[in-house]
């Protein structure tokens, strides 16, 4: 297991191909999410989104990095409605499996 905290509230946490993703999710996040080894991590399958409160575009650009390293569509768990929304413009809802 992976644990990645960025603040009090913004964390990742990896183990066996999914990743948890919460807090606030912004290209700050992402960058200490790199610094911390996250591109060392075994391919991830499955991205669990539920516990999101915020996130912009470097999130998606996370999201399409984990989804370059399998030959599947990433699986991606309850996206919140502003990722949704970026998902619809880049016309990107073919690249990964919503549940």
């Amino acid at each position: 297991m992976m644990v990645v905290n960025v603040s009090h509230e913004t964390a990742a946490i990896a183990e066996d191909g999914l990743i948890k993703l919460s807090g606030h999710i912004d290209m700050n996040a992402v960058a200490s999410f790199y610094a911390q080894g996250i591109k060392s991590l075994e391919p991830i399958d499955t991205v669990d989104c539920s516990m999101i409160k915020e996130a912009d575009s470097s999130c998606l650009a996370l999201l399409l990095y984990f989804q370059s390293l399998i030959d599947h569509p990433l699986k991606v768990l309850s996206l919140p409605e502003d990722l949704k929304v970026l998902v619809n413009l880049y016309n990107l809802s073919d690249v990964f499996q919503f549940a």
